[in-house]
C-alpha cells in the first residue's frame, strides 16, 4: 500500500457525500465555479436587473436531473451573495408548499424566518436588523444636523457612518429617544409610500429591540402567529384569534409587500429559491405555488423567485398543471444544467480530496486523480455521478472507511445514514424548526402507511391547524384516530377538541391520540379554563394527549425531510452490476416499518 493509500485508510472519505443537501443548515461542500457557471451568470444577470430596477418582474426556472447540482448552485448563490462587487443580495430558501389554505402565509414564514438569521456578513446581526438600521440611517441622513448640540449627539452620527453597529448603538439610548427614532423613521418611509403597513414596521422596530422575548415574539408575529399577549401589548398591534382564512391570507401579502418595498428601497434584491418541487402533491399544491409565483412577479418588489425542478417532471407534469401565465413566467428565463466536462470532473475531485488531504494529496495528485475517473472515452456525468464513481473506485483500491459497504442491508444503511443526519441537523437546531404541521403530518402518514394499506387512513377533517387521522380495517370501519396541531391559540385547541369529543361519542370504544409538537405545551389551568375543561373530559372519554418531547418531534421532522429528499431522487444505492439508482418510495416504507419503533410515532414513551 503506497503512502497516499495508508492516509486515505485513516481520514473521512470525501465522497461518501453525493448531495448538498440544505443550503441553510449543512456544511457546504467543495464548490468548483466552473461547473453550472453559465446558468450561475444567467441568474445573476436577473439579480443586476432587479437591483437596478425593484419593480421588475423577474422569474427563473431551473431545469436538471436528479444529482445535477441544483441545491449545490443554490447553495452558491447563499455563499456569493456577500461576494458581489456590484453589491449584496438577501437569500430565502423556500420549501414546497404543503398546506392549500395558506400559501402566503407560508410562503411569509419561509422568507422570515431566513431574514431573521445571523447573518456573518452583516457582523451576526439578521438581514431584518439591516433593514432597520439602513431605515434609521436614511432617516437621520435627511433631518440631523451634526453640529447641533443635543442628547446623544455622537451616538446619532456612529448610526449614521456606522449602521452594521445599529443595535449595539441603539442600546446606548434612553427608551425615549429610541421611541422617538422609531416614529420618525416611520413617518419618513411611509411619507412616499403610504400603503406601506405601520403594524410591519413597527414590528421590525421591536425585533431589534434587543430584549430577546420581545425579539422573538416580533419575528413571530412577522411569520404570521399570534405571540402572547403582554407581547401583543407592548408592540401595539391587533390580536389575530378572530381572524379567518382570507384575513391571515391578505394580511401575509401585506407583510410580504412591505418587506419587498423596504428591499428595493434600500438596493438588496431578495432571491427565492424553491427547491424540490416535485414534492408537490395534487392539483391544489400545484395550484397554491402558482399563487405564490403570481403574488411574487406581480405585487412584490426587489424579488427574484427561482424554481428548481427535474427537466422531466416540469415537462411531463408540472408544466400541464401550473396555470399558462404561471409556467410561461417561469420560462422566460429557463436554464438547463449540463453534466461535466473532463476538466470539471477532475476539479470536482480534486476539490473534494484537497478538502480532506490537503497538502499530501497535492504531493500526489497525476496519477491518483487518473485512477479515480473513468478511463477511455469520456461521458458527460452529472457532479453526483463524478462524486459516485470516484467514491466507488477509491473503496475499489482498498481503503478503509468508516462507512465501507458491508451492511447486510446497504439500503437500510444508506436511508439510516441521511435519517440520522437530517435528525441531528433539526435537533440541533429547534428554533430554526419550528412547529410545522405539513411535516408532522408527513411522517405520520409515513409511519402509518409503512404498517396498513394507505387505503385504510381517511382524513377526517382538514381545517386551519388542525388534521384528524383515521385508521380503518378492511370494511372500513374506524380502529383508531389521530389528531395532529400545532396551533397554540386555546380557541383553535378547543376547536379540534370539540371535533374530538364528538368523535368519541359517536365511536367510544376506538382509541385516539392527540399529537402536539411539546414545544407547545397546554398551559396548566387556571389558565385557559374551558379549553382544559375540554382537554380534561377529552382525557375521560379515553382520549390520549401526546406532547412531543423535542428529540422525539425532531425524529419527526427529519423524517418528513427525509421523504422530501427521496421524491426529489436525492438518495441513492450502489446496485451489485456497480450501477447507481435512486431510492424509491416502496424501499422508503420499508425502512420506515423497520425504523418506526425507534422513530416513536406511535408509541409515547420516550
Amino acid at each position: 500500500m503506497t503512502d497516499i493509500d495508508t492516509e486515505l485508510a485513516n481520514v473521512t472519505n470525501p465522497f461518501l457525500s453525493a448531495s448538498a443537501g440544505n443550503p441553510w443548515e449543512d456544511k457546504p461542500v467543495a464548490d468548483v465555479a466552473e461547473i453550472h457557471q453559465p446558468v450561475y451568470l444567467g441568474i445573476k444577470e436577473m439579480i443586476d436587473t432587479v437591483s437596478r430596477d425593484p419593480s421588475a418582474h423577474v422569474a427563473g426556472l431551473v431545469l436538471g436531473e436528479a444529482g445535477s447540482g441544483k441545491t449545490h448552485l443554490i447553495g452558491r448563490l447563499l455563499r456569493q451573495r456577500h461576494q458581489d462587487p456590484l453589491g449584496r443580495w438577501f437569500f430565502s430558501y423556500v420549501h414546497p408548499v404543503e398546506g392549500k389554505r395558506y400559501p402566503y402565509r407560508h410562503l411569509l414564514k419561509e422568507i422570515i424566518g431566513d431574514l431573521s438569521r445571523s447573518d456573518s456578513g452583516f457582523n451576526g446581526r439578521s438581514i431584518l436588523d439591516m433593514l432597520v438600521a439602513e431605515m434609521t440611517g436614511a432617516m437621520l441622513k435627511r433631518f440631523f444636523r451634526p453640529g447641533k448640540s443635543i442628547k446623544n449627539n455622537k451616538l446619532i452620527q456612529r448610526i449614521i457612518t456606522e449602521p452594521q453597529h445599529y443595535l449595539a448603538i441603539l442600546e446606548q439610548l434612553t427608551p425615549t429617544h429610541r421611541k422617538q427614532i422609531q416614529q420618525r423613521t416611520t413617518q419618513y418611509i411611509r411619507k412616499d409610500e403610504a400603503s406601506l403597513s405601520a403594524d410591519t414596521l413597527n414590528v421590525l422596530f421591536h425585533f431589534c429591540q434587543g430584549e430577546p422575548g420581545l425579539r422573538i415574539a416580533a419575528r413571530d408575529w412577522l411569520m404570521g402567529a399570534d405571540p402572547e399577549k403582554r407581547y401583543r401589548k407592548k408592540m401595539s398591534v391587533p390580536n389575530r384569534k378572530h381572524y379567518d382564512s382570507e384575513d391571515i391570507e391578505s394580511e401575509a401579502r401585506t407583510i410580504l409587500r412591505s418587506v419587498g418595498y423596504l428591499m428595493g428601497r434600500f438596493g438588496f434584491p431578495l432571491v427565492i429559491c424553491f427547491d424540490c418541487l416535485e414534492n408537490l402533491d395534487g392539483q391544489g399544491q400545484i395550484d397554491a405555488f402558482a399563487r405564490i409565483i403570481t403574488l411574487l412577479v406581480d405585487e412584490v418588489s426587489s424579488v427574484v423567485p427561482l424554481a428548481f425542478i427535474r427537466g422531466s417532471h416540469w415537462r411531463e407534469y408540472l408544466a400541464e398543471k401550473l396555470d399558462s401565465r404561471v409556467s410561461t413566467r417561469l420560462e422566460s428565463n429557463a436554464f438547463s444544467l449540463r453534466g461535466c466536462t473532463r476538466p470539471q470532473a477532475e476539479s470536482l475531485i480534486q476539490a473534494r480530496l484537497d478538502r480532506e488531504l490537503g497538502a499530501l494529496w497535492l504531493e500526489k495528485t497525476g496519477q491518483q486523480l487518473e485512477n479515480l475517473l473513468e478511463e477511455g472515452a469520456w461521458i458527460r456525468k452529472s457532479p453526483r455521478q463524478v462524486i459516485i464513481q470516484a467514491n466507488q473506485r477509491l473503496k475499489n483500491r482498498g481503503s478503509r472507511t468508516s462507512e465501507d459497504i458491508q451492511q447486510e442491508d446497504p439500503i437500510f444503511s444508506v436511508l439510516n445514514q441521511s435519517f440520522n443526519h437530517r435528525f441531528q441537523t433539526v435537533y440541533n437546531s429547534p428554533d430554526l424548526y419550528p412547529p410545522n404541521l405539513e411535516q408532522m403530518q408527513r411522517a405520520l402518514m409515513l409511519v402509518l402507511s409503512s404498517q396498513v394499506e394507505e387505503k385504510q387512513l381517511h382524513w377526517m377533517d382538514e381545517g386551519g391547524d388542525r388534521v384528524i387521522l383515521i385508521e380503518q380495517d378492511t370494511n372500513q370501519t374506524p380502529i383508531k384516530a389521530f389528531l395532529l396541531s400545532v396551533d397554540d391559540s386555546h380557541q383553535a385547541i378547543r376547536a379540534i377538541l370539540t371535533a374530538a369529543h364528538r368523535f368519541l361519542i359517536k365511536h367510544a370504544t376506538i382509541p385516539v391520540v392527540f399529537f402536539r409538537d411539546g414545544r407547545q405545551e397546554i398551559p396548566a389551568p387556571p389558565n385557559w379554563p374551558e379549553t382544559n375543561r375540554l382537554l380534561e373530559t377529552f382525557l375521560d372519554l379515553g382520549g390520549k394527549l401526546v406532547e412531543l418531547p423535542w428529540k422525539r418531534a425532531a425524529r419527526w421532522y427529519g423524517l418528513a425531510l427525509l421523504q422530501f429528499a427521496v421524491e426529489a431522487g436525492d438518495i441513492t444505492i450502489r446496485e451489485t452490476d456497480g450501477r447507481h439508482r435512486t431510492v424509491s418510495m416502496d424501499e422508503l416504507s420499508r425502512f420506515v416499518r423497520k425504523k418506526a419503533k425507534e422513530i416513536q410515532s406511535i408509541d409515547d414513551s420516550d
